[in-house]
């Protein structure tokens, strides 16, 4: 789409199609790509710097290094852009990195290294804190029994809100909720602090390669 051209109180102002704002880069179309590319771009020259003082450094200091330059950017407002097509790359990104980091080779599988290190998935980052944010605003949302006036085997876990489009099925409060409600009540009935200690150990255990994974994964129900 073209730039628009308005005016207001007498000034001439032009559309932008993507503007940065708190960080992140919000595209006209909320499709995230303009912020994956941003990111993308920050994970590659961090990967090329470790490549460099990876052979200089303890493996403690390289994870220092990963979390201070990487994991920063890969978690921070992910709940808005995690799931968007885009997001794919960015665990591209991050599987490259451990790869270089830990200096394996290039075909082979990091699922055993993240869980070895106890390093998140981008995946498990996302899910990670999109169910903290339900948590945190968990008065925002009505459970089943509210909703409906006859008990349902549901009843306290919280109601999907309506939705007419695509893009809202894929955000974070809908995706939040979905993701919230998999984990068994022992988990949703806990406190933030406890929530977040419990849900990023068995996220560390896990290794995670997609929400859709953890989904079907029903072994700590």
């Amino acid at each position: 789409m073209a730039n628009m051209r308005f005016i207001y109180s007498g000034t001439g102002y032009t559309s932008a199609n993507c503007v940065k704002f708190l960080g992140i880069y919000v595209d006209q179309n909320l499709r995230w790509s303009d912020h994956v590319d941003y990111v993308s771009k920050i994970l590659n020259k961090s990967r090329y710097a470790l490549s460099r003082i990876r052979d200089s450094m303890p493996l403690e200091s390289l994870l220092t290094v990963y979390y201070s330059y990487v994991y920063c950017q890969m978690s921070y407002n992910v709940i808005l852009w995690g799931n968007s097509a885009d997001s794919f790359r960015i665990f591209l990104c991050q599987k490259r990195i451990i790869r270089t980091l830990l200096n394996l080779p290039l075909r082979e599988s990091c699922r055993q290294h993240f869980i070895r290190h106890k390093i998140l998935t981008f995946p498990c980052i996302y899910i990670l804190n999109c169910i903290l944010y339900i948590k945190d605003n968990i008065n925002s949302f009505k459970t089943h029994s509210a909703v409906h006036s006859y008990p349902t085997r549901n009843n306290d876990l919280l109601a999907l809100p309506k939705h007419k489009t695509a893009k809202f099925q894929r955000g974070h409060i809908y995706q939040g909720i979905k993701l919230f409600n998999h984990l068994p009540m022992t988990l949703r009935h806990l406190n933030l602090i406890s929530l977040k200690k419990c849900l990023k150990k068995l996220l560390l255990s896990k290794g995670y390669y997609g929400v859709e994974e953890f989904m079907m994964d029903d072994t700590f129900l």
